[in-house]
Parts: C-alpha cells; structure tokens; sequence
C-alpha cells in the first residue's frame, strides 16, 4: 500500500467519525406549536321577556300602598286603576277598580297578577323580608269578563251579595246571589227591606265587608270600652290574594312610640254603632308583645286570640316592657 495515500486517508476518517458523534449528541429540533384557532365570539342570548311574577314575595304588602296602581291587559295596555280593596272575614279580598272605559267594577284580587318593585334584599336584612311593593297590576281574566261586570256607584255599596255575584260572575258561573237580592215586583214598597228579624239583620251587619280606606284609622277598644289604638293598614299576601291580617298599632302618642301588631280580622269585632271596633285583650297584654316594622311586615300576625278571648302566647316578647 501507498504510504503517502494512507496518511492522507486516515486524517478524513477521524474528522468524519468526531463529526457523526457530535452530531448524534446534539438534541432534536423542538417542533414549533401550532398556533389553536381564535374560538369565535359567543352570541348573547336574547333578553328574556319581563312579565308579571306571581311568586309569594317574601312578605305581605300594604292594602294602603295598593290602592292607585294601574292595571295592564297582557299587551302592557293600561285598562283600569285600583280605587280600593274589600276585605272579608273569610279572608278573601276584592279589588274595587275604575276602568280606562269608565264604571266602578268589583274583580277577585286573584285575578290580578302583581308586578313587584325591584327591591334592596341587603337593606336592614336582620329584620326580615322587606313589606311588598306592586309597581302594576296585569288583568288574567277574561276581557270580556271585565267588559259585562256589574257597576257599582262606589266602594261602600259593595255587600256580601254583590261580592257573591262578582266571584261568580268572574268564574264563569250563573249568578245565584241575583235572584235572592230580587225582591218581588208586587211586594209592598213599606215591606221591602225588612224580611228577618231583627238579629239576622245585626249578624249580616256583622258580617259586612270591610272598605280598606275606610277600615284604616278606625279606632280599636277592648271589652270595657277602653281604647288599645287604632287600625293603622291591612297585610295582604298577594300569593294568595288574601287578607294576612290586619295592622293594629297601640300605645304611642300621636303616632310616636306606638307598637305595631298584626291580628286576623275575625278576631276584632264591631262595636254596636258599628264605628270602631274591639278586641277582647288589655293594654298590659299588648305591651308584652315586641311588635314588628311597617316596612318589615312579617308574613303571619304575632297577636293571637283565643276563641275565649285570651291572648295566647305570643310569638315574640319584648323584655324591655
């Protein structure tokens, strides 16, 4: 072999044999990341339509702050106002409204479906929930309903019978309170109005509804004739649309200092003028309750009275008294 040629060989094969093992050391090429596609935009949802909850609210409203709201028809169409709630002792409370087309008519108060105000929950939490507050009411009847609904000339001449013609009237049913207030055509005229004796006259009086504008500020006594204070608003729980109870205050003067209490309307009965009413418990009795805020109006009443006429033990007590 060439001597001179092998020395020219050997050189090359070192340098290729360093070269291959540096290159093997050498770390693979990291593969550049694909940048992921841009996730469109969500499409936001379309806003859901607002309409009347007929939820319970967490309290009963004021009968009082009721009263003026407007009524809408299902196209937001206002149609008719509230003039004036009915209460009876059974608990059932009748709006007296004015219609946009004129006439003062009687509806169920379950056939009207509130819109409540939006209202502050963290505002005196401690309390409880804040008394309700309607912004509106929307008709759920029949329109047609409203359209024939018997007149009344005001809130006062609404009795028992024409509060019995309006709820049927309102479920579709054939009136029977009609008939029986028909009296006969040949009857003498100095005879009408007197059939029954003189107790069934007293205990329909007794029975008689009650107008809320005219039942707030009347005067309440106890069984000696004593006065406890007066009827300052009715709790409605417009859940139901029902009476809750009715909002008594007492001991204050002039309306500072006084407690509120919460008693059902078949516990306070008329006086014998028909002016005021009673409750058979005494004053001393009152103060041992606590009480509760207008604004925070619970949703039972924390005055109870016994078929005996004894208060029962009450829910709360104030120490303090």
């Amino acid at each position: 072999m060439n001597t001179r040629k092998t020395s020219r060989i050997l050189p090359a094969l070192v340098v290729g044999l360093l070269a291959g093992a540096v290159a093997a050391q050498q770390p693979a090429p990291t593969p550049k990341p694909q940048t992921p596609p841009t996730p469109a935009a969500p499409s936001a949802p379309a806003p859901a339509k607002t309409t009347a909850s007929k939820a319970s609210p967490g309290a009963p409203a004021r009968g009082t702050e009721l009263t003026g709201r407007k009524i809408v028809d299902a196209s937001d169409k206002t149609i008719a106002s509230v003039e004036d709630l009915v209460v009876q002792e059974s608990g059932d409370v009748t709006a007296v409204i004015k219609r946009e087309s004129g006439g003062l008519i009687c509806v169920p108060l379950s056939t009207l479906q509130p819109k409540m105000k939006k209202q502050d929950t963290d505002k005196d939490a401690e309390k409880g929930p804040s008394t309700a507050e309607v912004d509106e009411f929307m008709f759920t009847g029949d329109a047609a309903q409203l359209a024939a609904a018997e007149v009344i000339p005001s809130a006062d001449a609404v009795d028992a019978t024409s509060l019995e013609r309006c709820r049927e009237h309102f479920a579709g049913k054939a009136s029977s309170g009609a008939t029986k207030a028909t009296e006969p055509a040949n009857k003498p005229p100095e005879a009408r109005g007197t059939a029954g004796s003189t107790d069934k006259a007293g205990a329909m009086a007794a029975t008689r509804p009650w107008c809320v504008k005219k039942l707030v500020g009347t005067n309440v006594k106890d069984s000696a004739g004593e006065g406890l204070g007066e009827v300052k608003d009715v709790a409605i729980d417009l859940g139901r649309g029902q009476l809750a109870y009715v909002v008594i205050s007492s001991g204050g003067v002039m309306g500072v200092g006084d407690k509120l209490h919460g008693v059902a309307l078949n516990r306070l009965a008329r006086t014998a003028d028909g002016k005021d009413l009673t409750l058979p418990v005494s004053k001393d009795s009152l103060k041992s309750l606590k009480g509760f805020d207008i604004d925070h109006l619970p949703m039972t009443p924390d005055l109870s009275v016994s078929a005996t006429g004894d208060l029962a033990t009450p829910a709360s007590s104030d120490p303090s008294s």
